[in-house]
């Protein structure tokens, strides 16, 4: 009989940024609605090796189970995550493997096709000039 063991990892072990205090003190609070479901809002999923390498990702993950709706909206207030089978439908039935599961809402109508990258940060590192490569004619 198969065991299957779930549990959390630390996802702080993926953070890449650090900032300074200097950084810190111009960064403005910015308060955010949680709640998905926005055509704009992704998730992204990555199945890592035992030695922490991305063996497999999806950028637009749909497999999940809504759960809660926030009142008087189509937003989800909770989904269901089911990592086994999400790791199945990779092709993964043996062995041991993350899964990570990045939530995010695309800004500037960035897309695959439509990329947007920073050009330009300001000395005083307050300001950043957003650029493409894409030109509508």
């Amino acid at each position: 009989m198969e065991i299957t063991n779930i549990s959390n990892i630390d996802s702080t072990q993926y953070l890449n940024q650090d900032y300074t205090p200097k950084d810190e003190s111009l960064l403005n609070s910015l308060l955010l609605n949680k709640d998905f479901g926005l055509p704009e809002d992704k998730i992204e999923v990555h199945v890592i090796s035992p030695n922490g390498e991305i063996i497999d990702s999806t950028y637009d993950f749909r497999n999940y189970k809504i759960v809660d709706t926030t009142d008087n909206s189509s937003l989800y207030h909770t989904i269901e995550l089911d990592p086994k089978s999400d790791l199945e439908s990779f092709g993964y039935f043996r062995g041991q493997y993350d899964i990570s599961y990045n939530f995010y809402r695309e800004i500037f109508s960035s897309s695959l096709a439509n990329q947007f990258f920073i050009s330009e940060i300001s000395s005083d590192r307050t300001e950043i000039k957003i650029s493409s490569n894409n030109i509508s004619i």
